[in-house]
């Protein structure tokens, strides 16, 4: 039984190192399948607010909106913020040191790369 239990740690362990060499399976993985999109991100989350105002709340955290951000889905980047709503998820960059979205990427894909899944 221990021989088993011992086999099972060291497999997990060489998936994990597999894993982070290769950079797949992780969210800091630049493993990009939308064109377009960057490789990294400041966060992500499931939106829990937005009415297209000036603000919209991502995993009970408010961020503003300005005239500047930019919204962008697979094969349709810059669109139209209609185009988001309650529900999705989504990455964002922010501006420098703010809580200002520069940018807002929809995806189904949890784990496009950087920010938090």
């Amino acid at each position: 039984m221990n021989k088993i239990i011992k086999l099972c740690i060291h497999c997990l362990f060489v998936a994990v190192f597999v894993a982070i060499i290769t950079g797949t399976g992780f969210a800091g993985s630049s493993n990009n399948t939308y064109s377009g999109y960057p490789s990294n991100f400041n966060g992500s989350g499931i939106v829990d607010m937005f009415n297209g105002g000036k603000y919209i709340s991502i995993n009970d955290s408010s961020y503003e909106i300005t005239e500047n951000t930019k919204f962008n889905r697979p094969g349709n980047l810059n669109c139209s913020k209609r185009w988001f709503k309650t529900n999705d998820f989504v990455y964002y960059i922010l501006e420098s040191d703010s809580q200002k979205i520069k940018s807002l990427w929809f995806t189904k894909d949890k784990y496009l790369g950087g920010g938090k899944p």
